[in-house]
């Protein structure tokens, strides 16, 4: 299973964040491993001119084998 991590411009973390987000999808989607080819994953800040923690938005999408 691959796991593509894509942020907005409002997102800080870089190669550290996506290499976290790329372990943590793996290993909590590990039961569904041979059902999907693909996981992509995006992070986006809502609000994105203004602090706080509570405007981060995750969507995650699941590519199905086959």
């Amino acid at each position: 299973m691959q796991v593509q991590v894509n942020t907005d411009r409002q997102i800080q973390g870089g190669e550290s964040l996506a290499r976290w987000v790329e372990q943590e999808t793996l290993t909590r989607l590990a039961r569904f491993r041979e059902y999907l080819t693909r996981v992509e994953v995006f992070l986006s800040d809502e609000n994105a001119g203004k602090a706080g923690a509570s405007d981060k938005r995750c969507r995650m999408e699941a590519r199905p084998a086959g």
